[in-house]
């Protein structure tokens, strides 16, 4: 199979049938816009992330992004006491880049909380696709 999960806990390892790293899709519930998937993940839980706007799915520029911004993405995705840890330049999308400067203060339930510039402007290619790593205790 894909892979692919749509209920996501750290506690699933994010393991594909194959043995191999999946690509969780997670933090979705459902919203039409906001929602953010962790794809690509390698062994170490590192993962790009996506997010959706207006039912496009995109990735986000690791401009201005810290570890603050992670502990969201993690929290988002159901790994509310992971150890969030950045990972700029992760790269590999291909859909559009939706957000860039994204600045949050760790205290946001939702990237989209965070202060970002305007959904679809950036000045970025894809080899800054972000990334973060989610690894539970």
């Amino acid at each position: 199979g894909s892979g692919l999960l749509t209920n996501c806990t750290c506690n699933l390892g994010y393991i594909g049938d194959d043995g191999g790293p999946c690509s969780p899709e997670c933090g979705t519930s459902g919203k039409t816009s906001g929602s953010i998937r962790l794809v690509d993940c390698d062994v170490n839980k590192c993962c790009r992330v996506e997010v959706e706007h207006s039912g496009q799915w995109g990735t986000v520029c690791d401009d201005e992004a810290n570890n603050f911004a992670a502990v969201v993405a993690c929290r988002q995705v159901g790994c509310p006491n992971a150890t969030a840890t950045q990972l700029p330049s992760f790269g590999g999308g291909s859909d559009p880049i939706l957000l860039d400067d994204l600045n949050c203060t760790g205290s946001e339930t939702e990237l989209d909380e965070c202060n970002h510039g305007t959904w679809g402007s950036h000045n970025c290619a894809h080899s800054e696709d972000w990334g973060v790593c989610c690894v539970s205790d």
